[in-house]
């Protein structure tokens, strides 16, 4: 209490100071200056409790509203998986659900001046918001925690370990946490000590890990395989038979189950693709003498097919390259026996196709692949004998193209180029290169649509690349090789540059003929001709989620510590240990 005493002496000495000062006229002798100086400290104090005490108050308001966010968007997000299955793998620029189902209903809310950050793939997510330098986050478990910055290092745990042999085994991990930013990296460490640092296996998202059941039947020659928009249907096509092949998918695991009926009739069908919403389904049918695409209308609960009124049009012959535009307006077919890209337009509400007035445009000597831009506005062809990329400029209005004024593009040591695929940012091209195991890759114009070499040109494949696709979200690239693989890039999306992931490839139960990449991005199929005659299931690696690693070498009859490690642009952080004994 003495302490404190003259403080309290100086409080009341500067209250009747004050009222002096507003009671008194003034006097020539005025205050003195400690007065004045007491005066001052006082206020100063109290002016210091009250913005304290407003700091305090304001922090507590933010933490209870993000808290409220939260849990608000923890139940809009579990309403949506009750709903597709799948918690939802992006957002959109409103926070709004965009894939696997795109959904409004579902849109995230946050409060004035938040900033929130999501990552989530199948049965997993985590969500964080920030103001003001307070930071909490919220995942499928839904505890809400504070943290300790608005970017943090990401989490994973190291959480099985399959097929265990005497030096062999499958090492498994999850990472929970993506830390509020892209994973660059992530992989599996092991040792015969706790806290292993050596023996780590270094990968970069888009690895493929086969399915506990890894194939499904399909017909004779599956040539080309697809996923529908909405992730819940996958179609292949039997190239030796006059069938496609239908399934249904899973959106949670990604494993495929044959609808019933399992086929639709077409005939020796090489290609397929999806109107952009899922409700129509073209089918390229190879012929030396009268090509066709046979249309139809698709049940996007069931995804049944139903032949359209007039469920063919006659197309070019020998034709193995069919896309259709992002807008749902436009169809093209690239015509080998011909030379010629045939153009049609699409009846938005029937699906039905008619030919355009100049139903065809030269795409060259042997052609063979076509695909359109995701911005509508430019459409390549391969011409597998010169070597080539001819390019169109497509009217948006009326589908109709026109090459430009450097028409063509080489692929450069790449040699025989069939697939081709243009990436999601619309910014870069890449072909798959038959005879000689490359991709050939290309910066495109965003405004003019011409192509040009990257300063490394080219990258090597497997033997055979016979078709390329990439992941929606632009950061991986596929090549079916007739080699029974999969070669995997990592994309730098700057540069459009490919990098061969550190499991450069994964095998196919056959000569793998066509690759897809689900629109969710958490799948990867190939069509497996050969003898084999069926498709390969593949999850993959998005940098959230889990993944596996395949180890050899390890000593027999040994207890092996493992732990996984997981990078973003915060730093790394590592899971606790797992073990397991090896086989005698």
């Amino acid at each position: 209490m003495m302490a404190t005493k003259p403080f309290f002496i100086g409080i009341d000495r500067a209250y009747a100071i004050i009222k002096k000062m507003f009671k008194t006229k003034y006097k020539p002798s005025g205050f003195t200056i400690v007065e004045l100086l007491v005066v001052i400290v006082v206020i100063g104090i109290l002016a210091a409790i009250t913005i304290v005490s407003y700091t305090g108050i304001n922090t507590r308001s933010i933490i209870s509203l993000l808290q409220s966010d939260l849990s608000s968007n923890s139940r809009l997000l579990k309403m949506y998986s009750v709903e597709y299955g799948a918690f939802p793998s992006a957002l959109d620029g409103n926070n709004c659900p965009s894939l696997p189902n795109a959904d409004i209903k579902y849109c995230l809310k946050k409060s004035s001046d938040a900033v929130l950050a999501y990552g989530g793939s199948g049965q997993y997510f985590i969500l964080r918001e920030s103001k003001n330098g307070q930071v909490y986050q919220i995942s499928e478990g839904g505890n809400i925690a504070t943290q300790t910055a608005a970017l943090d290092a990401p989490m994973a745990t190291a959480n099985t370990v399959t097929l265990i042999g005497s030096t062999t085994a499958v090492l498994g991990s999850n990472v929970i946490s993506t830390g509020g930013s892209a994973i660059t990296s992530l992989g599996i460490c092991w040792g015969t000590t706790p806290a292993p640092t050596s023996n780590c296996q270094t990968d970069l998202p888009g690895g493929l890990s086969a399915l506990p059941t890894p194939t499904i039947a399909a017909g004779n020659l599956p040539y080309s395989v697809m996923v529908s928009p909405d992730g819940k249907s996958v179609y292949a096509t039997n190239g030796n038979t006059t069938t496609m092949s239908l399934y249904s998918r899973d959106i949670v695991t990604g494993a495929l189950t044959a609808m019933a009926p399992a086929t639709v009739a077409v005939s020796y069908p090489t290609a397929v693709v999806f109107a952009p919403d899922g409700t129509s389904v073209y089918v390229l049918n190879y012929s030396v003498s009268a090509g066709t695409i046979s249309m139809f209308s698709r049940n996007i609960s069931t995804g049944a097919l139903t032949p359209l009124g007039t469920p063919t049009i006659t197309t070019g012959t020998s034709a193995y390259g069919l896309d259709i535009s992002s807008d749902g307006k436009s169809v093209y077919v690239n015509s080998r026996g011909t030379s010629n890209i045939y153009m049609y337009s699409r009846n938005l509400g029937t699906g039905a196709l008619a030919a355009l007035g100049t139903p065809t445009i030269g795409s060259g000597a042997s052609a063979y692949g076509v695909s359109v831009s995701p911005d509508g506005t430019s459409v390549y062809s391969t011409n597998t004998n010169s070597n080539l990329v001819t390019m169109y400029s497509r009217n948006t209005s009326t589908g109709a193209l026109t090459a430009l004024a450097t028409p063509t593009i080489s692929t450069g040591a790449g040699s025989n180029p069939q697939g081709l695929v243009v990436s999601s940012d619309s910014k870069s091209l890449y072909t798959s290169n038959y005879l000689n195991g490359t991709v050939s890759m290309f910066s495109r114009n965003t405004s003019t649509g011409q192509l040009t070499a990257l300063a490394t040109p080219t990258i090597v494949s497997f033997s055979a690349p016979n078709s390329i696709s990439i992941s929606v979200d632009g950061t991986s690239v596929y090549v079916a090789n007739l080699n029974s693989r999969i070669t995997m890039y990592s994309r730098n999306t700057t540069t459009g540059a490919l990098t061969a992931l550190a499991s450069t490839s994964v095998p196919t139960s056959d000569a793998s003929y066509a690759v897809a990449v689900s629109p969710d991005g958490n799948s990867v199929y190939s069509a497996n001709g050969g003898a084999a005659n069926n498709i390969s299931m593949f999850s993959r690696n998005t940098g959230f989620g889990a993944f596996t690693q395949s180890r050899t070498g390890l000593p027999a009859n040994t207890t092996i510590y493992y732990r996984s490690f997981v990078t973003n642009a915060s730093g790394t952080s590592y899971s606790a240990d797992s073990t397991f004994t090896t086989l005698p």
